[in-house]
């Protein structure tokens, strides 16, 4: 802040230039994310991710599949003015609008089964990445780096090797 503003609330409050400072520190760290709120919004992505995982299959499936998954990000895209802000809030507002277009087109052309492959290969390592933070809020900072790595093993596997290969290829 600008000395001249502090020393003028100084002046007004009969508070010492430091306290008025430290005033607006504690001030703006209340706006920040407390660990456990960080580690509930990680935990409730564990849990919707694995749940997911393990129904996946064909048909009637397959539509509730797409359906949750398409559910599940149009409710990120709302609630993230309502959650803990981070700093690449416009980075995923911007993937949330692009994931829910290209699910609805998707959706409008009848490309389910691909669709639904692209989204299973994209989210599955996404499970590892939200432990490995719920591990880190936590304080078991071993057991968060073996997740972490398992994320990254994962992540490249799935997006630059299975994802163009296998599935953009067929």
């Amino acid at each position: 802040m600008v000395s001249g503003t502090i020393l003028g609330l100084a002046k007004q409050l009969d508070w010492s230039e430091r306290e008025v400072e430290r005033w607006f520190r504690l001030r703006k760290d209340q706006d920040k994310p407390s660990t456990l709120d960080k580690f509930c919004e990680s935990a409730w992505r564990v849990c919707y991710s694995a749940n997911r995982h393990h129904h996946y299959s064909l048909d009637d499936d397959m539509w509730w599949y797409i359906m949750t998954s398409l559910s599940f990000y149009v409710s990120l895209l709302v609630t993230q003015f309502f959650d803990i802000k981070s700093r690449d809030f416009w980075q995923m507002f911007a993937h949330h609008i692009i994931t829910v277009t290209l699910m609805s087109l998707a959706w409008i052309d009848c490309q389910l089964r691909v669709s639904s492959l692209v989204l299973f290969i994209h989210e599955f390592a996404d499970i590892f990445l939200d432990l490995a933070k719920i591990l880190k809020y936590t304080g078991y900072q071993r057991l968060c780096e073996g997740a972490f790595m398992t994320f990254t093993a994962v992540w490249i596997v799935t997006r630059l090797c299975i994802f163009p290969f296998w599935i953009i290829r067929r």
